[in-house]
């Protein structure tokens, strides 16, 4: 748990946290993780993904739901 919140904090939370849940696309998220690629390891950029991924099947699971579907 500790790993995910340090993910949070060092790469979601910087990138994501202005950005309202439903602003964000698909594209966008492709290009983030693009740029994840391009700079770090395989490893991290999957456990940074998974932490990602987590917390928008949340938002689309919720109820109501924050989000349509992830993106």
């Amino acid at each position: 748990i500790n790993h995910y919140r340090k993910i949070l904090r060092a790469q979601i939370w910087p990138h994501w946290g202005s950005t309202p849940l439903v602003e964000i696309t698909t594209h966008q998220s492709k290009a983030w993780k693009n740029s994840l690629e391009a700079t770090y390891s395989a490893t991290y950029v999957r456990d940074i993904l998974k932490v990602f991924g987590m917390l928008m099947d949340d938002a689309v699971d919720h109820r109501p739901p924050l989000l349509p579907a992830s993106p």
